[in-house]
């Protein structure tokens, strides 16, 4: 391990952007969205195995360097439980959570609260808010069509906000609702986020379903992780087909899949009770 990519977090982004030929931010997705599967173990009395990948998984993104990663790891941990019902397990995530503050290194607590000590929001969100969001919202704002429609892909950089360098010199807004309004306009938004919503209820629905079935632990980890893109999506992500979201469709289409295999053998159960669906 390279001492400098523990002391220095441009050095790690670097090597990891060097070795990956992603942005560290691209990066994270694969976390994002794979680690509640990793999770699983835990629950399927994996327990050693299960640990084991947790704690590689959470060291490879302590030196990603990226805050919303830092918060959706520890996130996951607790929308799982909750969506699961398995409230025992909080005290042992707290514990485990407090025993590793005193190991985790100080580049990395710095890089996570940076920000915070001052309550400067720019400071917190990178100068997304006034350096981004806002000039975006207000010249999106200004249109009725392209509230509407939008003004098609990449739609950021037509802006005159771009143009004239009044924002940050980027491809994409860093918040996937902003370039889903400003590319597809508010029909576009209306239209995504209804089905990720049907998805969750669905989800969530059979979840709480009394009738027991192993694939149920893999719907937990769908429903977290897709839970857990939808609140990154506040900072940066797309919802457009591209190469660091690709999990995103692959877990959307198992969804599917365990929600249709679990509603079919919850009516085999319920029309034949000694049929044993967990087999």
């Amino acid at each position: 391990v390279n001492p400098e990519m523990v002391a220095d977090p441009r050095a790690a982004r670097g090597f990891y952007a060097t070795s990956f030929g992603l942005h560290t931010n691209s990066i994270v997705n694969y976390y994002i969205l794979g680690f509640p599967f990793i999770m699983t173990d835990l629950f399927r009395n994996k327990i050693f195995v299960g640990s084991l990948k947790i704690a590689i998984c959470a060291i490879a993104v302590a030196f990603l360097y990226s805050r919303s990663a830092y918060f959706l790891l520890i996130a996951s941990f607790f929308i799982y439980i909750f969506v699961s019902k398995r409230a025992k397990w909080l005290p042992v995530f707290v514990v485990v959570m407090l025993a590793s503050y005193f190991i985790i290194p100080e580049s990395v607590m710095e890089r996570a609260t940076k920000g915070f000590h001052s309550g400067d929001r720019n400071e917190i969100t990178a100068g997304r808010v006034d350096n981004l969001w806002l000039p975006l919202l207000k010249e999106g704002t200004s249109d009725p069509k392209k509230i509407l429609f939008g003004n098609g892909r990449t739609a950021m950089v037509s802006t005159d906000a771009h143009k004239r360098r009044i924002v940050i010199q980027a491809m994409h807004p860093h918040n996937m609702y902003l370039e889903m309004f400003l590319d597809a306009g508010l029909i576009g938004l209306l239209i995504i986020l209804p089905l990720f919503g049907y998805l969750l209820k669905k989800s969530y629905a059979l979840m709480k379903d009394g009738v027991n079935h192993p694939i149920k632990e893999y719907l937990t980890a769908v429903i977290t992780s897709v839970v857990c893109f939808l609140i990154s999506g506040l900072t940066d992500r797309t919802f457009f087909p591209d190469e660091i979201n690709g999990y995103l469709w692959l877990i959307v289409g198992l969804a599917f899949v365990i929600c249709r295999q679990l509603t079919y053998s919850n009516e085999v159960s319920r029309a034949d009770p000694v049929v044993s669906v967990g087999k």
